[in-house]
Parts: structure tokens; C-alpha cells; sequence
């Protein structure tokens, strides 16, 4: 093993595995912003951090029942990704930021195009933000700070979504707004995210 390779493997079995498969999404997802596949994860993780990520007993494959345990602690405790097994994943700003502190760790160079998934999520994050300003929820919202009056149309319209959209899309959607109030320091939507949520918990599936 080279001496770079070296320093990479000592580097890496000292970070956690949930930072771990952060940095694998965003290797996958750097340079387009796309989603990922729960498969180009675990095959990714395994690929970069192979003494982490492969099957006790069997070195030569990758164990998927971590990286499995990794993204929903990544998702549901941590906020790092947003995304589902079916629909795909992506990285949130948090998660960002963690892959890209994992970097400095690792001592890497940026993949290609990395740069450039900041400033599209900020991009990203404005329009979000903008559309939430023009919903009459939002607008009612802040004249009373309650939601007595939103409906689940209502819900569906705010978060972009259908108003048979899954409850699994509706939290990612959900998430997504939420990392943009947090990246633009914007407090009243932030109030309002939390307000739906406890509004439509039901909806969303959260208990």
C-alpha cells in the first residue's frame, strides 16, 4: 500500500460511519446535485472505505445491513440526508458540510464538481424558499402565527407535492424546506415548518 493510501486508512477507521456514508453520497452526488441509489451507496462506501464497510468474515464483499443502519440515522437523527431506498437519496446543507469536513479528515482533494453542488444547493434552496413566500399559508401564518385554516391541499401545495404524495416524500420535501430556512437564517419559516409539522403529523407519518 502506498503511503497516501496508508494515512487514507488510518485516517478513515476513526470516523464514524454515518459521516463515512455522508462522503460516499456526496462523491456520488458531487458535480450533478442528482440523487443516489441505496445500491451505488453501499458499493461506494465499500469501494472507499473497504475495512468499515465489508462483511465480517467475508472481506471481499460489502455489507449493505451497515450502510442501511448508517443512512437512517443519517436521515432521522441527524438531518445529513434526505431520500428514501425507493425514491433515492441526496445530501442536505448539514450533510454537506459533514462531507466535506470528512474530506479535510481524509485529506482528499474535492471531487469534481463539488464546488459547484454548494452553490447549486444554495440556488436550490432560494427558490424553495421563494415559493414558500408566495403561498397564502405562509402569508396567514405570519399575520396570525397559527394554521387553523390549512388543509392538506394546502400541505400538498406548500411542499410541491401531490395531494397523494407518500408520507415519505412529503418529510423529505418537508426536510428540504427546512435546511433552506436554516441555510438563509430564515426563523419565520423555520416556525412555520415546525408549526405544520405538528399540524399534520398524522399526514407525515411522525409520531
Amino acid at each position: 500500500m502506498a503511503p497516501a493510501q496508508s494515512a487514507v486508512a488510518t485516517a478513515y477507521e476513526h470516523i464514524s460511519y454515518d459521516d463515512l456514508v455522508t462522503y460516499a453520497v456526496y462523491r456520488l452526488t458531487a458535480g450533478n446535485g442528482s440523487q443516489t441509489t441505496f445500491e451505488d451507496i453501499v458499493a461506494e462506501a465499500f469501494k472507499l472505505f473497504p475495512k468499515r464497510f465489508s462483511l465480517r468474515g467475508y472481506p471481499e464483499w460489502p455489507d449493505s445491513a451497515v450502510v442501511n443502519k448508517s443512512w437512517l440515522r443519517s436521515r432521522t437523527d441527524k438531518k445529513y440526508i434526505v431520500g428514501s431506498v425507493k425514491d433515492g437519496f441526496r445530501l442536505t446543507q448539514r450533510g454537506l458540510d459533514v462531507a466535506e469536513r470528512v474530506e479535510r479528515q481524509l485529506g482528499q482533494s474535492s471531487p469534481e464538481g463539488g464546488r459547484s453542488l454548494k452553490s447549486e444547493l444554495r440556488t436550490r434552496s432560494g427558490r424553495l424558499l421563494r415559493s414558500m413566500e408566495r403561498s397564502q399559508s405562509f402569508l396567514d401564518f405570519r399575520k396570525s402565527g397559527r394554521l387553523d385554516n390549512m388543509t392538506e391541499d394546502d400541505l400538498a401545495d406548500v411542499l410541491l407535492a401531490m395531494p397523494d404524495t407518500p408520507s415519505s416524500r412529503l418529510v423529505g420535501n418537508l426536510e428540504q424546506f427546512r435546511d433552506a430556512a436554516i441555510l438563509y437564517d430564515r426563523s419565520d419559516m423555520q416556525e412555520f415548518l415546525d408549526a405544520i409539522q405538528g399540524r399534520f403529523s398524522a399526514r407525515l407519518g411522525i409520531h
